[in-house]
């Protein structure tokens, strides 16, 4: 069920093109409440299927547990956390 959500995310970002260019590489990312995840693929705009998974990483961050020990506020912590396993995660998605 992860999956397809990640792919119907990575179908609607991408655009019809000619048939020569329609094979592109795509990331995901999906924040969930403990983890950060992204999937790169390889994508048939054209026909908007995936072709091939290259890529999926996750990594822990506790967003859920921060929000219930700092009164419904992401505390500065977490979002440096968040932000920082983003910054990972883009950096081995830019690798395809």
């Amino acid at each position: 069920m992860r999956y397809v959500l990640v792919i119907v995310y990575v179908l609607l970002a991408v655009t019809n093109a000619w048939a020569d260019e329609c094979i592109k590489n795509r990331a995901a990312f999906d924040i969930g409440s403990g983890t950060t995840k992204m999937v790169v693929a390889r994508v048939d705009t054209c026909q908007q299927h995936v072709i091939q998974i290259l890529e999926e990483e996750e990594l822990a961050v506790g967003y859920k547990e921060d929000l219930g020990t700092s009164q419904g506020k992401f505390s500065e912590d977490i979002q440096k956390k968040g932000l920082e396993a983003l910054q990972q995660l883009k950096s081995m998605a830019t690798h395809h």
